[in-house]
């Protein structure tokens, strides 16, 4: 078996672990997988781009699809998509438990805000595990931000989850290049994409609690940003990638030294791979 079927298998496995009815799960992947290959195919001969194509085929098929979750609550994904590894890794693997001294240092109902939320499956498990009072979400892909707006209107009573559409970056009110309809790695700086408007990520922050960032490459600008040393934000959990990075850099050292320089005590959350990593950093008040 290679390592690509393995990875997808694993995958799979983890998210059926995390739905109540797991039959219907495995209906909607077993429905929507075959249509894999039509959909790169058409993205190509058509000039448009995966998630496009899979709304246009995959909607015949009923690829968008609600699931009650075995822990409490829903989840929207796009079978046969990219989604089913999101809610593997984000719901169901351990690099998305918050450490120990981190959680210590947040309030009962904290406020949590999500740079590069994708579909809102780290909200998901925020409201989970931590039951804030209110999540912010920031997502700059339309395809992502329409399934990331289904999840957010889940939210339980006595909580808050709001949607920005925007790319966010250490200034707001300014536009950037952004490759859309890629699912979770939809980014800027690429060619053929369109211009989306900013938000400054450093306001959100200043308004939070717990911080996730994932946002795929662009994180290095606001790591390297001297308001990081400053903002109210106890708790961040962060993705960081190879791409963005300065070239003949380490990822993993250049991530770990900025956070440092901010003030911030870090864990790596699994093993910090060739092109990307996951941690978390907390810093005392």
């Amino acid at each position: 078996m290679n390592l690509a079927l393995r990875h997808r298998l694993t995958a799979f496995s983890d998210a059926i672990g995390q739905v109540g009815d797991r039959t219907a799960f495995i209906a909607g992947e077993l429905r929507c997988v075959p249509l894999r290959p039509l959909v790169g195919r058409a993205a190509r001969t058509r000039n448009s781009n995966p998630a496009a194509e899979w709304q246009r085929l995959g909607g015949r098929m009923g690829y968008l699809r609600q699931h009650r979750l075995a822990n409490g609550g829903y989840v929207w994904i796009r079978h046969g998509t990219a989604d089913v590894f999101t809610v593997a890794e984000v719901l169901a693997r351990d690099e998305y438990a918050i450490p120990d001294e981190a959680r210590r240092l947040l309030p009962d109902r904290p406020r949590v805000v999500d740079l590069g939320a994708n579909i809102g499956m780290f909200g998901i498990r925020a409201l989970r595990d931590l039951n804030p009072s209110i999540i912010t979400s920031v997502e700059a892909d339309p395809y992502n931000a329409q399934v990331l707006r289904r999840n957010a209107a889940n939210v339980p009573m006595g909580s808050d989850w709001r949607v920005i559409e925007a790319f966010a970056a250490p200034a707001g009110d300014s536009k950037v290049d952004f490759v859309a309809g890629q699912f979770a790695e939809s980014r800027s700086g690429e060619a053929g994409g369109h211009s989306v408007p900013t938000v400054d990520a450093f306001t959100l922050m200043d308004h939070a609690d717990m911080v996730k960032i994932d946002i795929e490459g662009a994180e290095w600008p606001i790591l390297g940003d001297s308001r990081l040393a400053t903002t109210n934000a106890k708790v961040l959990a962060l993705e960081y990638h190879r791409w963005g990075c300065d070239e003949g850099e380490d990822p993993s050292t250049r991530c770990r030294g900025l956070l440092e320089l901010a003030g911030f005590t870090w864990r790596d959350a699994g093993s910090p791979g060739d092109d990307f990593g996951t941690l978390w950093a907390w810093r005392q008040p």
